[in-house]
């Protein structure tokens, strides 16, 4: 049937059930029927678009004339971008859409004329919970957006296929994506005649900055490393040593593997995983990311390092501290001074626009003019 536009120009309008392919506000001023359709199409340069059900006219409706508001100018040029693969995996996805899932997913960005349309693609019993939290406008599944040829039974290839065909359907050619786009989905891309450019920034520069809620994140995450690396070291300070110098909590030797068990469970209980703590006694400490093993002793120095993920989140704490159980040595007490000393220089090196290194360089620096060697 033929519309008519706000401007004037007519466009042929389609019904097809179950495709959603439209963001167009549309009335049927002579039938009465009203309906919001908001599907993020960007109209193409044909005129021809598709509605799904509901609302549509009844086939049998004696509907003449809808009216279509285009949310963007039909002569703009569409830029649009992509990102994919798994959120919980994939940090520069997940920091986009702020949404957890465990299956392949595909944001994809497009824009207008300076507007914006966040989309995501996922698999169809996700939708719903990704419509109440995802950080985007619109969320589809990859059935929404089946090829000529059909999607394949693989979810990640059935949702590289939908990527393709969503774009191709609004007729765009080329898109920007990032640098951790899943080969599947270039292939996709490159089967459909749509080129690809790699912008080797996006996803990396824009997680440099904290928004309000990945600090509020990160504040509790570090909070909460804190509260258990407390509990680790006061672990070690007051267990019992035994005649040999060993350490035992309970009439059983503290391990490094025990500590490390123990702080496992401390952050399980707080909703946090833990990648794999360091618990180094002794001269494995002296091995940068020895994760130690063995019994722990008095009067020795303790590594413990550990850097837990929220579970829901995904973001981290980070902290690292030495205990020493007993007496301190006049040695580790003027290494500690030589630490205290370089943290301090680092700390007055933050600055805004100085860069990682330079504050690295002058931690350096003190440690060495304390006499210690660094490698």
């Amino acid at each position: 049937m033929k519309v008519g536009l706000r401007d004037g120009r007519p466009v042929d309008l389609r019904f097809q059930e179950c495709s959603a392919h439209v963001a167009f506000s549309a009335q049927a001023p002579k039938t009465g029927r009203n309906g919001q359709v908001r599907f993020p199409l960007i109209g193409s340069p044909t005129g021809r678009f598709i509605i799904r059900s509901p609302p549509h006219p009844q086939k049998s409706a004696p509907v003449a004339t809808w009216r279509l508001r285009p949310r963007f100018p039909m002569n703009a040029t569409v830029q649009a971008r992509m990102m994919a693969g798994i959120p919980a995996h994939n940090m520069s996805l997940y920091h986009q859409i702020r949404f957890l899932v465990g299956d392949p997913a595909v944001f994809v960005e497009l824009e207008k004329d300076g507007r914006v349309e966040r989309n995501l693609i996922l698999r169809d019993i996700e939708m719903d919970r990704a419509r109440r939290r995802a950080r985007v406008d619109h969320v589809f599944c990859p059935a929404d957006f089946t090829p000529p040829s059909g999607l394949s039974g693989d979810r990640e290839t059935a949702t590289a296929q939908a990527a393709a065909e969503f774009l191709r359907q609004r007729d765009i050619d080329r898109v920007t994506v990032d640098r951790s786009l899943p080969m599947i989905y270039a292939e996709m891309l490159r089967r459909a005649s749509i080129d690809t450019t790699c912008d080797l920034d996006w996803g990396v520069s824009e997680r440099r900055a904290k928004d309000e809620q990945e600090i509020a994140w990160l504040r509790e995450a570090q909070q909460v490393t804190e509260e258990v690396m407390r509990r680790a070291c006061e672990t070690v300070a007051r267990a019992t040593a035994t005649s040999d110098g060993t350490l035992s909590v309970d009439g059983t030797p503290l391990t490094s593997e025990r500590l490390k068990t123990l702080i496992d469970v401390w952050l399980l209980e707080r909703g946090y995983t833990n990648p794999g703590s360091i618990v180094a006694g002794g001269p494995q400490g002296a091995d940068c990311h020895e994760s130690g093993s063995g019994p722990l002793k008095t009067r020795e120095p303790v590594i413990i390092d550990i850097f837990p993920q929220n579970r829901q989140t995904l973001y981290n704490g980070d902290c690292t501290r030495t205990v020493v159980h007993g007496e301190v040595s006049d040695e580790l007490a003027a290494m500690h001074a030589a630490v205290v000393a370089a943290k301090a220089a680092a700390t007055a090196a933050v600055r805004a626009g100085t860069t990682g290194e330079a504050v690295h360089r002058a931690a350096i620096e003190v440690i060495q003019k304390h006499g210690y060697a660094v490698g």
